[in-house]
């Protein structure tokens, strides 16, 4: 079951915006773009298996009727009885049935099976005290320009996070700005000062102050762990793992890749020319969709690198769809499935279903881990297990 509304804005957003991430995704037309990009980025056998040459030509042959070219008959003998002398009508309708058995449906499949995580250290949770009672943003952890300013992390700067952030909830919308603002969002602008010759400071704008409520309108952020890997999504935030109750995916905004690399160069931002454009999915299209916002996202601005990290991520989910066995851990930010959540979080076993450590990750901290990890669990009733 998932939890309350982290604030009345966000609910506000949430319903809106993925009315019109549905529609924006019509199942049906968007057949032909799924089969081009796999045709186009060579992806037959990852998403057909042991059918992928038969439907390849099928697929190859539509295109030659539909092109009216006379070689169409030529082609149709080549494949045999395959065929049967279907028209385009007919041979469109088999191609969609097959791409709902073999992708769109392991899709959404996958969408539904694989758990909701949230990666994290689990020193930093368990190494000191007994954990907390409910998973919160970096901006409710910070209130003030002060607390800002005294937990940089060189990883995740402020003044980046902020824009990132934002940038994500715009999607692919023209009016996604104007549309978080008439939600009533007011999320967290940060201002950097200095840094070159002197350490960098961090306030909230405008004039130095946070505007209340941009807490609380912030998003949690969560990974669908589509590969079921075993230390979670992505082991670069931590091989520690939240599971959390499948309740808090249907609201959820889903992500192909890190949503930070579009903006971030690593410490600052990356020229305006350069920001990568973020393609939001819901859960009810991620079958038909997650494809077309990964190669949406590539081709918003191409290039050799974002290309194969496209195509790897695209592989690795039909893989992932197709097989169910899980993945190697990754650490890579292309290898990943960002879910936004808007709704609090809470250490109780109805929004948490277990806490998944790794002894590993502990070091010499692993006897105090497990001490304040027992305790965690008595108080919440939340499992705790070990996975390494």
């Amino acid at each position: 079951m998932s939890g309350e509304w982290r604030s009345a804005a966000a609910q506000t957003f949430v319903g809106g915006r993925i009315t019109q991430v549905d529609s924006y995704w019509p199942a049906n037309t968007l057949a032909a773009d799924v089969f081009q990009l796999i045709d186009d980025w060579d992806l037959w056998s990852e998403a057909f298996g042991g059918k992928a040459k038969k439907i390849k030509d099928r697929w190859r042959t539509m295109l030659v009727l539909r092109n009216g070219v006379k070689s169409a008959g030529g082609l149709v003998r080549k494949v045999g009885g395959v065929l049967g002398g279907k028209s385009e009508a007919g041979l469109g309708t088999d191609l969609l049935q097959e791409l709902k058995a073999n992708v769109v449906t392991p899709l959404q499949n996958l969408a539904n099976q694989a758990p909701l995580t949230i990666n994290f250290g689990a020193t930093g949770w368990f190494g000191t005290g007994p954990g907390f009672d409910e998973y919160i943003t970096m901006w409710d952890r910070h209130a003030t320009d002060a607390a800002l300013t005294a937990n940089q992390d060189p990883k995740n700067p402020a003044h980046v996070r902020a824009k990132a952030d934002r940038h994500a909830l715009y999607g692919q919308f023209a009016d996604g700005k104007t549309q978080v603002g008439a939600a009533g969002l007011v999320l967290p602008h940060v201002k950097k000062q200095g840094g070159t010759t002197a350490p960098a400071t961090m306030h909230y704008s405008p004039n130095h102050v946070r505007a209340p409520g941009a807490a609380a309108d912030s998003q949690v952020f969560a990974a669908l762990n589509y590969g079921r890997r075993l230390h979670g999504a992505n082991t670069e935030y931590g091989k520690s793992v939240f599971e959390l109750d499948d309740g808090f995916k249907k609201d959820a905004i889903y992500f192909a890749m890190d949503t930070f690399t579009p903006v971030s160069n690593g410490s600052g931002f990356k020229a305006k020319a350069d920001r990568g454009k973020l393609y939001q999915v819901s859960f009810n299209t991620f079958g038909g969709a997650i494809l077309l916002a990964t190669r949406s996202q590539y081709l918003a601005n191409p290039s050799a690198t974002h290309l194969a990290n496209a195509k790897a991520l695209v592989a690795d989910l039909l893989a992932s769809a197709r097989n169910g066995n899980p993945r190697p851990d990754s650490a890579e930010n292309h290898l990943l499935i960002e879910a936004h959540i808007f709704r609090r979080v809470r250490m109780v076993p109805a929004q948490v279903r277990a806490v998944h450590i790794s002894r590993g990750e502990c070091g010499a901290h692993l006897n105090a881990v497990q001490a304040n990890a027992a305790q965690f669990s008595r108080r919440t009733g939340v499992q705790v297990d070990y996975i390494d």
